[in-house]
């Protein structure tokens, strides 16, 4: 490949990169508990759907960039050093990588087909229990958001946080075996 294709490809990888972890990251770390501190209930929810739409066009996309560069960078590197088999270290840690984002790409989904409908279903009026709030049969107000809702927080939490933890392990496996 000449320098510049080369030079494209991984512009490009890292382009997708930024975009599909910097948003899991910044979603992880400040979005969601910054929505969750300042927004409650149907305005969470409604919150979290509009993130959701204008997000996955660009996620799906980064992912698709992602994996077709790195395909190519990986069958340039690969041939341009002779690597065939795992002997070498820079193989197995790609291996290890490709791994990785197979996990991510199965977690992103699960997220945007369960997690994150489950999440804004049980925020938003549509989506919650049947039946009268607890308060309103003359119980009392229950602390915090009923056993649904807090499944679904969990859900989408942890599905968040294991995203967000394999991509900065995908970024740090990618500089060890540039490094060598």
């Amino acid at each position: 490949m000449s320098p510049v294709i080369i030079a494209l490809l991984i512009w490009l990888h890292q382009l997708a990169t930024v975009v599909w972890i910097g948003q899991l990251v910044l979603t992880g770390l400040i979005y969601m508990p910054l929505f969750a501190e300042q927004l409650k209930g149907p305005a969470l929810g409604n919150m979290i759907r509009g993130m959701a739409k204008r997000a996955t066009p660009w996620i799906w996309a980064s992912v698709v960039i992602f994996i077709i560069t790195g395909i190519a960078m990986t069958l340039g590197k690969t041939s341009a050093l002779g690597l065939t088999g795992f002997g070498h270290p820079w193989t197995l840690l790609i291996l290890i990588k490709h791994v990785i984002v197979v996990v991510m790409i199965i977690l992103a989904v699960y997220m945007q087909r369960v997690a994150l409908p489950g999440l804004v279903g049980a925020l938003t009026p549509e989506g919650g229990p049947a039946g009268p709030p607890p308060e309103a049969a003359g119980e009392g107000p229950l602390p915090g958001p009923p056993p649904h809702v807090q499944a679904a927080i969990q859900r989408s939490t942890r599905t968040s946080m294991a995203l967000m933890i394999c991509g900065i392990v995908v970024l740090l496996l990618t500089a060890i075996a540039e490094a060598l």
